[in-house]
């Protein structure tokens, strides 16, 4: 009676509620037959191109009847239930030979997805398993050789991953044949409020690499936008190793695009229990929107990079629910980036049909729309905005554009080194009007090979003479390879420079130690800078005390690239205006349509030829021998006649009394 009830239910809420013609719409790209076996609800789960090709919520979902008629849906997707640690009660302690038995109750109400381990000691490891009961007598071994450590250099590892399980009580052996017991004050539990659930594992691409001496950074692409992530896994061939992994990825803030950090956790694969036991998978919990890129930083400290053979994925899959009145093929539409989303009212029944098992229709494969015509880029936002006063602006420069829709412009080094340092004063300009933006700062890192002349030093300081390609250059780092097999050194990375005063003096950039202990040479060694160079040239110090001096080869500066993003549909004429101290960041409602900016495909637009010098009072610089000469002969003209007026308003000076 009950199911009879709920088949009528989801029949009238699940009727078609909308109508278009037979085919395939010219506004979706990509379109895919299902065949439903039966009558009944169907679950289906999407494909990643689905995923991919529509917009972050999947608004752009259509399901279509064999009559051509609209089908209602609802989308069912895993979303992460985060477990929360809790100290576990009645926890005790005890020696039993040569293991140290750490016991506690775990009547949590929920699923136990990890243990940790609580203590003071400063550097040990040691192999743990970890048992669970239900009645505190019978246990079950859901971990064994699981390594907890914490060493001096801040790397340290209290928590043992198991799967989820159901239990009261809690038990955990340490083993201590290897090395003197340490001290455990408490455990803690990582509990989930409810049963896991279902995830898929795919492998993401590579796209870069780069390995400095300390540390490595990996661009991972996804295996489709808009997914979302429950962790990430690396596949490491090392045997031997624990390093501390950031994963990060672009994030929308105040109409400007940056980095943003997204999850940070500690990797490791050892032998200490006497079987090799790792842990590689980071825990992320968040939807990549718009964006199939996500970039991992690796601490090596002073051991050589990890020879990281793929990097995988840990997504959940998206399920469409609808309602088959028939048996017989259904095509499902997507790839429409500008479709509304659908309000189907589903929200009434959604607790009969997410997480339950329905029949799931055969499938065809993905294919194109020969008919699809792409719409217009937000054909409601205004190409042009206010009007602007460009006299203040010291330089232009042209912009070409060579197809209309949204552009991805990026700045060169002209126009890094001289507009503001936040680009606050960048304008895009055409017939005195502001072309909106948004600026994605910092957007990607590329690398730039640089000539270093060998500078003239005492036997125990080496330098190194670095050009720039302009002044003002933003630069992150600077590498250099070194073939010497051991080595330590201390490294300074400076400019010279002058103050109000004129005087000369060192700017610090950066300082570092490189070293090797003939482990294995480091791809490149790098040192960071804190700071802007206000010159065109750097200077590399090395410190060889009593050694011979470094051969350094193969320099390179690493540095961000930042770009504005932009509408632009007009054969007219586009400038880029810069140079300008006392402008502001300007204000557009472009930022309202940031995220469908950032999934439009974006054209690649360009700086075209050197900067001009804007035709306005703001040009004026003192840069030239001319304008200094013109300035002083002006200046001294004006003390002239300061002093002229003076001489002459001054009264005449009293005359002597003649007697």
């Amino acid at each position: 009676m009950r199911t009879a009830f709920l088949s009528a239910a989801v029949f009238l809420f699940l009727a078609p509620l909308g109508a278009q013609q037979s085919g395939v719409p010219t506004a979706w790209k990509f379109y895919q037959d299902v065949k439903a076996g039966a009558p009944g609800v169907c679950k289906y789960k999407l494909p990643l191109e689905a995923v991919d090709e529509g917009t972050p919520s999947l608004s752009d979902i259509r399901v279509i009847d064999s009559d051509g008629k609209e089908t209602p849906y609802l989308l069912e997707a895993a979303r992460p239930v985060v477990a929360g640690a809790v100290s576990l009660p009645d926890f005790k302690s005890k020696l039993e030979g040569n293991k140290t038995v750490l016991t506690a109750r775990a009547e949590t109400g929920g699923y136990v997805e990890s243990v940790a381990l609580e203590t003071p000691a400063g550097s040990f490891i040691k192999p743990a398993d970890v048992y669970v009961s239900m009645d505190g007598k019978q246990w079950s071994k859901v971990a064994e050789g699981a390594p907890v450590f914490r060493q001096y250099c801040n790397s340290e590892n209290l928590r043992v991953d198991i799967a989820p399980v159901l239990a009261k009580y809690i038990k955990v052996v340490v083993d201590d044949s290897r090395a003197s017991p340490v001290p455990f004050t408490g455990l803690k539990a990582g509990v989930l409020p409810g049963a896991p659930t279902s995830l898929e594992t795919l492998t993401a691409s590579v796209i870069s690499r780069e390995d400095y001496a300390s540390s490595s950074r990996l661009s991972v692409r996804l295996p489709a936008r808009n997914l979302f992530v429950f962790a990430v896994e690396l596949v490491v061939s090392d045997k031997l190793f624990s390093r501390r992994v950031t994963v990060s990825a672009r994030s929308l803030e105040d109409g400007r695009i940056s980095s943003k950090q997204l999850a940070s956790d500690t990797i490791f694969t050892t032998d200490a229990a006497g079987s090799t036991v790792s842990r590689t998978k980071i825990a992320v919990y968040a939807q990549f929107q718009a964006t199939d890129e996500l970039v991992l930083n690796l601490d090596n400290g002073g051991s050589p990079p990890l020879d990281i053979k793929s990097v995988k994925a840990v997504y959940a899959p998206v399920y469409a629910v609808f309602q088959a009145k028939s048996a017989g093929t259904y095509r499902l539409l997507f790839g429409n980036k500008r479709a509304l989303s659908r309000n189907y009212d589903l929200s009434g029944i959604a607790g009969y049909l997410t997480g339950k098992e329905f029949p799931a229709p055969s499938a065809g494969k993905v294919e194109r729309n020969p008919a699809f015509a792409e719409a217009e880029a937000l054909p409601k936002l205004e190409m042009l905005g206010g009007p602007i006063d460009t006299a203040k602006w010291l330089y232009k420069i042209p912009v070409s554009v060579e197809r209309a829709g949204v552009q991805g412009l990026d700045l060169n080094f002209q126009v890094v080194s001289r507009a503001e340092r936040d680009f606050r004063d960048l304008r895009l300009v055409s017939d005195s009007k502001q072309a909106p933006y948004i600026l994605d700062r910092d957007y990607t890192i590329r690398n730039l090979p640089v000539s270093a002349e060998r500078g003239e030093g005492s036997v125990s300081v080496s330098s190194w003479k670095i050009k720039l390609p302009c002044r003002n250059f933003p630069f992150s780092q600077l590498t250099a390879s070194v073939p010497d097999a051991v080595f330590q050194r201390r490294v300074t990375l400076y400019e010279s420079a002058s103050d109000e005063r004129g005087r000369a003096y060192r700017r610090i950039l950066g300082s570092t130690v490189w070293s090797n202990s003939g482990q294995g040479a480091a791809a490149a060694y790098s040192i960071g800078a804190s700071g802007t160079p206000s010159g065109d040239e750097l200077q590399l110090e090395v410190e060889n005390g009593d050694n011979k001096p470094l051969e350094l080869s193969e320099f390179k500066l690493y540095y961000p690239v930042s770009r504005l993003i932009f509408k632009w549909t007009s054969a007219g004429g586009l400038w880029l205006y810069y140079g300008n101290r006392e402008a502001r960041y300007p204000s557009y409602d472009i930022s309202l349509v940031a995220q469908e900016l950032l999934r439009e495909d974006k054209r690649p637009a360009r700086l075209e030829g050197e900067s001009g010098e804007n035709q306005g009072w703001g040009n004026f610089k003192l840069s030239t021998a001319l304008s200094r000469t013109v300035f002083w002969m002006v200046l001294a003209a004006v003390a002239a006649l300061l002093i002229f007026l003076i001489v002459r308003l001054l009264p005449p000076p009293p005359q002597p009394d003649v007697k």
